[in-house]
């Protein structure tokens, strides 16, 4: 296992992926809208594209819409560090995927309502924030079931 992914938090979610801190020479872009997990498991084996350009990609669309939706609250600040991992697990690996693994490599959202240690939750209130004069709410406890499962399956 890779380890924890939390891309980002959304307006009400947090996301679950891989992601690198510092920008490495950009690829192609890859178009993201639509892109299906299953989709995105062959690219990565078919070596279509590194999961550090599609997350890179993701990030970069956030980065566009965000200001004018203000739908992420939290963006992991390791994501394109653990596309790394995943791209040298891959290599590693000869492209192929771990069945035990189905989800590697996925970027994933996780609406914020739901605990994931360590992580601020705002239930979509802004009077959860300090930023907003209020309290960071940050789970001190394990995460949230459901985000446990996708842990287990990236």
């Amino acid at each position: 296992m890779v380890g924890k992914r939390v891309v980002a938090t959304y307006g009400m979610a947090v996301v679950i992926s891989t992601f690198v801190a510092p920008l490495v020479a950009r690829a192609t872009p890859v178009n993201v809208v639509e892109l299906t997990a299953t989709q995105i498991e062959k690219d990565l084996a078919a070596k279509t594209y590194t999961d550090q350009n599609l997350v890179s990609s993701y990030l970069d669309r956030i980065n566009t819409y965000n200001p004018t939706y203000n739908a992420f609250t939290y963006i992991n600040p390791n994501a394109l560090q653990e596309a790394a991992t995943v791209d040298a697990t891959l290599n590693a690996d000869g492209g192929v995927i771990p069945s035990n693994e189905p989800l590697l490599g996925v970027p994933i959202v996780v609406k914020d309502s739901m605990n994931i240690a360590e992580v601020r939750t705002t239930g979509g209130y802004s009077g959860f924030t300090s930023e907003n004069g209020g309290v960071d709410m940050i789970p001190a406890g394990g995460d949230f079931q459901p985000v446990q499962w996708c842990e287990r399956a990236i």
